[in-house]
Parts: C-alpha cells; sequence; structure tokens
C-alpha cells in the first residue's frame, strides 16, 4: 500500500528484501538501492510487454542469454574479454544461422518505417547492410554511452 504520494507521480513505499539483495543492488547498481529497484522493475515490464507481443523474439533473446551465461561459466566476461566476446559472437551467429534461420533467399519487403529511413535503398536486397544500419540506429539512441 503506499505510503506517501509525491507530486511527480511516484509512491513511496516500503518493503523487506534479504539483506544479501540489497547489498547486491547496491553493489551493482553504484547508488542508492531504490532507482536501482525501480530500474529492474521497469526492465521487468518491458519484458512482460515483450512476452506478449513477441513471444518468439522473448525466445530467441532467452536462448542467447543463456549462450552468454555458459558461455561465461567457460571462458569468462563477454564484456570484458575479447576471447569470450568472439565465443559468445559465434555462439550466437550458429543459432542464428543454423537452428532458426528461415529457409528460402532473403527479400526485402520494407515497411512505411524503413522507406522514411532509408528512402530507395530500403528496396535493395542487401540484409547485411541494413542489419548493420538498424544496430547502429538502436545502439546511438539506447546506449549513448559505449557510442
Amino acid at each position: 500500500m503506499p505510503k506517501k504520494k509525491s507530486d511527480d507521480g511516484m509512491a513511496q513505499i516500503s518493503i523487506s528484501l534479504p539483506r544479501e539483495w540489497v547489498e547486491e543492488l547496491g553493489r551493482e547498481g553504484k547508488r542508492t538501492i531504490g532507482p536501482e529497484i525501480r530500474r529492474r522493475l521497469e526492465a521487468s515490464f518491458e519484458t512482460q510487454t515483450l512476452d506478449a507481443a513477441y513471444p518468439q523474439t522473448r525466445e530467441l533473446l532467452r536462448i542467447l542469454g543463456m549462450v552468454a551465461r555458459v558461455g561465461k561459466d567457460c571462458f569468462g566476461d563477454w564484456n570484458s574479454d575479447r576471447y569470450s566476446f568472439d565465443v559468445l559472437r559465434e555462439g550466437i551467429g550458429r543459432i542464428l544461422d543454423e537452428y532458426i534461420k528461415p529457409m528460402g533467399e532473403p527479400v526485402p519487403h520494407p515497411s512505411k518505417m524503413a522507406e522514411s529511413i532509408l528512402g530507395e535503398r530500403a528496396e535493395v536486397n542487401d540484409p547485411k547492410a541494413h542489419g548493420q544500419l538498424l544496430a547502429g540506429i538502436v545502439w546511438l539512441f539506447n546506449n549513448p554511452k559505449r557510442g
């Protein structure tokens, strides 16, 4: 039950958590735990939306996450070790190429959004270039710290 409403649309609540969770949240977030708990809850709600709207994508992300976890257990952290990164990239590539790639030849079916971003280039049959462009756009708008 909310204790106090604030002017910014937030409600302050009180919850009990195991001490080790509180310590871990403080370490991982490198800030007070309130914002870290809020960030994680927001991420879980986004995941629920993804589950409902795109179940195949959610399953793919779950499998790729498993590849990353097993890779870390076997070779270390992909985000701090180049060898581990290359292992993860190859594992993800194999999942995509050998196990879930649709049959047939790639033929572009650009949406209106793709046409507005790419213009005439949206019709060009170049999935590598289109994928690189989309990855760059997504990275730019979602992770400016590492861009």
